[in-house]
């Protein structure tokens, strides 16, 4: 199953549904910010069927109001859901499940529903909100087959806590 940049732009787009809740709304006066490098990393347990091999951003950094070009490179094995966490340092803000064909057809992905097994190079394009407040985002995101079983685990940190701040004068 192609379902990693499903996984990956799932969990960005949770990101961004989680900066319009109002309790995320941090501070005022941000007038431009930007993050610092994206970065990712494979939390999967060697038993899981679904290897991450690279997960790309443009821009890299992202940045809050444009759009961000997701490329996720993953040899899989079958079809799954994902489970999305959103946490600002050790706090979780958000948790959603979703269905990775559906979810296909929303974000209008390189890849269709259902996938094949193996090798896959998906693409997708999210927009970054700009009401993403200055902070430090950790996201994982868990994936399954359809039989619940363990197929993925994958974590991404964007830092927006490094936002240039306009001063009120």
């Amino acid at each position: 199953m192609f379902g990693l940049v499903l996984l990956a732009t799932g969990a960005l787009a949770v990101l961004a549904r989680a900066a319009s809740v109002p309790q995320l709304t941090l501070g005022t006066g941000v007038e431009t910010a930007q993050a610092s490098k994206f970065s990712w990393y494979d939390c999967s347990e060697d038993d899981y069927s679904m290897e991450v091999m690279d997960v790309t951003v443009s821009p890299d950094p992202p940045q809050r109001g444009k759009d961000l070009y997701v490329e996720v490179i993953a040899n899989a094995g079958s079809e799954i859901t994902v489970d999305v966490q959103v946490g600002r340092g050790r706090i979780r803000i958000l948790r959603r499940t979703y269905d990775f064909c559906d979810e296909a057809q929303r974000l209008k992905t390189s890849e269709h529903c259902p996938a094949k097994k193996g090798a896959h190079r998906i693409t997708a394009t999210v927009k970054v909100p700009e009401t993403i407040p200055p902070a430090l985002f950790n996201v994982e995101a868990y994936g399954y087959t359809e039989l619940d079983d363990d197929l993925l685990c994958m974590g991404f940190t964007v830092d927006f806590s490094k936002a240039l701040r306009a001063l009120d004068n």
